[in-house]
């Protein structure tokens, strides 16, 4: 297991603690504004984990410009998929 594997299975742990639908845009943009009502626990820690690890990949596609960055988006897009199944 890749480490990005590792981080893609937690994103969907957390996800799924939380109750944050990431596949829904509206969900997922309020997320990124830090927008804690998107969690349908109401449980904060695991909704800033989650949004940290969101983030991280925000982050790392931002510095590797956009080709790469679409590919990044890709994969975790389909990694989220396959682990969320």
């Amino acid at each position: 297991m890749s480490n990005l594997d590792a981080v893609d299975r937690e994103i969907v742990r957390l996800a799924t603690l939380c109750g944050v639908r990431l596949f829904d845009a509206e969900v997922l943009a309020r997320m990124l504004r830090n927008d804690a009502s998107v969690c349908a626990t109401g449980n904060r820690y695991v909704f800033k984990k989650l949004r940290g690890m969101v983030m991280l990949y925000y982050q790392a596609a931002h510095r590797l410009g956009d080709a790469h960055a679409t590919i990044l988006a890709q994969s975790l897009t389909e990694s989220l998929c396959t682990l969320r199944d």
